[in-house]
């Protein structure tokens, strides 16, 4: 049975604006070390709290011309005179973020260069969302927001009798826990910038759409939205990266049955190898055995075949764990992405609920997006109103034999005792002797 987990100790977390207790904020030191190392500087850190950097001449002039560097992180320390105090909002912090930026580590990103028409951009007569039993209303309401997505990178790794990695990136919108793949294909064959700056090339765009200007990912934005440097909560973090494990999960899944199919072949060989050998080997003892000619003789020979059984046994429970296919999933990091959409407002109604859905527009691809389930949580071309006000999808729908109206999964639906037939809450008829459930057509059958 495979394995799969996740290591709770990579997953992002917001740094504490307040220092640790008698000590400085420990992520700027850790934001400082990894700049200069991915710069290709030379970083040492003494015993006192000191980090010395030795610059590249590449980047000195980013630093006001400085070679080497001593700095001091902890402001309630003595400093010493040829010392830097790296805190917040200091200079030497400022330049070191803007370096971080220009080298694409930010965690922060914006695509950049958006545009849509600013009246009535959404075409309703465009949605390819369909409603089987429910019809809609759009208000003619159109706002601008920004839309967050959260990407992760994972290392996969696939461990049985060899090892194996890979890194795997999912990319989710924060609002409705779908996956964006177009930002995700983007993302992977985004051409890097030594200026921190990702332009979308022609190629990548979708079919058929034409942007009036170039598109960028860029970690400043060039849009103004009052929601647009928004981050999501711990809790709504957490939600996230369950999601994009599960997200992952699926996308890796062929990969995990063909590893499985590899390691089960290399156990059926290795087991073969091992039992042919212990078989021969039996087969000698038992020649031996007939032709031991004292109990003595016979009884060691016994053993010997005894001990061969055991560690036939042992062998074969080794080589099976060997074999057992593992699947680790570790985060390495993550990041926000912002960009502008527009949504408007429709009602959902039938003769007996009505709800209200946001309906979407992607700038980046022109389309409106499809809805979500609220009971399932994946994306529905086929929309149902459940009678208690909730938009399904075909499969979470569950139309009542009894009465017609359809309900969600959700919603109490059950199973006549009887026929075998789905009831709706309305429609439920529970026994008073055996506290089964029927239809009113299957009243008092169920005993």
């Amino acid at each position: 049975m495979l394995n799969a987990r996740t290591t709770a100790a990579t997953a992002p977390r917001p740094p504490s604006s307040q220092p640790a207790a008698g000590g400085p904020p420990t992520y700027l030191k850790a934001l400082a070390v990894d700049v200069f190392r991915a710069v290709g500087a030379l970083v040492e850190e003494d015993g006192g709290g000191l980090v010395e950097v030795l610059l590249p001449d590449a980047y000195q002039d980013r630093l006001d011309g400085a070679s080497f560097l001593r700095l001091a992180f902890d402001p309630q320390a003595p400093l010493p005179p040829d010392a830097q105090l790296v805190t917040i909002g200091s200079p030497l912090t400022e330049q070191i973020v803007t370096l971080a930026e220009d080298l694409g580590l930010a965690a922060r990103w914006y695509v950049n260069g958006l545009k849509w028409s600013q009246r009535q951009a959404i075409g309703l007569d465009r949605w390819r969302a369909r409603f089987t039993n429910a019809r809609f209303l759009g208000d003619g309401v159109e706002m601008a927001f920004a839309c967050h997505h959260v990407l992760m990178n994972f290392r996969v790794s696939y461990v049985s009798d060899e090892k194996r990695e890979e890194l795997r990136t999912v990319v989710v919108d924060v609002h409705s826990l779908q996956p964006a793949p177009l930002l995700q294909r983007l993302w992977a064959r985004l051409p890097a910038s030594s200026e921190g700056v990702f332009t979308i090339p022609a190629e990548l765009r979708p079919a058929g759409v034409t942007w009036s200007r170039p598109v960028a990912v860029m970690p400043q934005p060039d849009f103004y939205l009052s929601d647009r440097d928004e981050l999501p909560s711990r809790g709504t973090l957490e939600t996230l990266h369950q999601r994009t494990v599960a997200l992952l999960e699926r996308e890796i899944a062929e990969s995990i049955a063909t590893y499985q199919r590899h390691a089960a072949r290399q156990l059926e060989l290795e087991r073969l190898r091992i039992e042919t050998f212990y078989a021969d080997s039996e087969a000698e003892l038992q020649r031996r055995l007939e032709r031991a000619e004292t109990d003595e003789r016979r009884a060691a020979v016994q053993a010997k075949i005894e001990a061969g059984r055991l560690d036939c046994q042992r062998k074969l429970a080794d080589i099976q764990a060997k074999h057992r296919l593992r699947v680790v999933v570790q985060l390495l990091n993550a990041a926000f992405i912002t960009q502008p959409k527009v949504r408007t407002h429709v009602k959902v109604e039938n003769r007996y609920a009505s709800a209200g859905l946001d309906v979407v527009l992607d700038p980046l691809t022109m389309e409106l997006e499809l809805p979500t389930c609220q009971s399932c949580a994946e994306v529905m071309a086929s929309v149902h109103l459940c009678a208690a006000g909730h938009l399904v999808c075909d499969a979470c729908a569950r139309p009542c034999a009894f009465c017609k109206r359809e309900y969600c999964r959700d919603c109490g639906m059950a199973t006549c005792a009887v026929c075998g037939r789905p009831i709706c809450p309305q429609s439920q008829v529970r026994c008073s002797t055996c506290t089964q459930v029927t239809c009113p057509d299957d009243r008092g059958r169920c005993h």
